[in-house]
């Protein structure tokens, strides 16, 4: 095995009584000593974000060597000889696979691969290429009842704000050179009120340390990438 990925798996299991999860994006499972590699997983849960050849060239863009079918193949057979359980994440873009007629291509697949579970995911931070578009929520729920059964929605559309916390603008600041954050995302994460985060935003904003971007309907809050990169430099 190229990467000694059962050696790893094994290794995890002899370590620690927690359950071993492997997240793939499948396309190498048409590989028998693949397989095989993931056969002692607790879990693993492999992608299927297209229903035919054609979405997934567009999708995916996969290396010229992966075959959408023999990934497919692969995703039956190691169904059939594993022992833990399989859960199959479908990433849905509007416009493009967001239809009926695609997800519906998708559930069949999922049908004949068996998984024990079918998660459904969609954009929810700025994408790296502006064509990626999230799937509104109504239409995720209505698309998952195309799955059988009903696949589930884990798409994280909005977070509850914490509790009050003792995080700064130093942290907010911090948190956002990391990745970009909605407003409720900076106060999950740092246990702070919105209030106190609008706050730390507004005086970012005016001091040109963060920048805003408006994705999907939310605005999304993120370093400005001078700061961002001089504090890289530092760490």
């Amino acid at each position: 095995m190229r990467i000694r990925l059962g050696e790893v798996v094994a290794a995890l299991k002899a370590m620690t009584a927690v359950p071993v999860a492997v997240l793939t994006n499948g396309s190498l499972l048409s590989e028998p000593e693949v397989r095989a590699a993931l056969a002692e997983a607790d879990l693993v849960v492999p992608s299927l974000d297209a229903g035919d050849d054609a979405t997934f060239q567009r999708v995916n863009r996969p290396h010229t060597a992966i075959n959408f079918a023999d990934m497919v193949d692969g995703l039956r057979e190691f169904r059939k000889g594993f022992s833990g359980q399989l859960w199959l994440e479908v990433f849905l873009l509007g416009g493009i696979t967001s239809t009926p007629s695609a997800v519906g291509r998708i559930a069949a697949l999922a049908h004949r691969i068996r998984p024990h579970r079918v998660q459904l995911n969609t954009v929810a931070r700025p994408p790296a290429e502006s064509c990626a578009h999230a799937v509104l929520p109504a239409s995720l729920e209505a698309l998952a009842a195309l799955f059988s059964p009903p696949a589930e929605v884990i798409a994280d559309y909005a977070r509850v704000p914490g509790s009050p916390g003792e995080a700064g603008e130093a942290e907010v600041r911090a948190l956002l050179a990391r990745r970009p954050c909605t407003l409720d995302d900076i106060a999950y994460g740092l246990g702070l009120h919105r209030n106190e985060v609008l706050k730390h935003l507004g005086h970012l904003l005016r001091q040109g340390g963060i920048t805003r971007e408006t994705v999907g309907g939310r605005d999304y809050y993120a370093a400005a990438r001078a700061r961002a990169d001089e504090e890289s430099s530092t760490e």
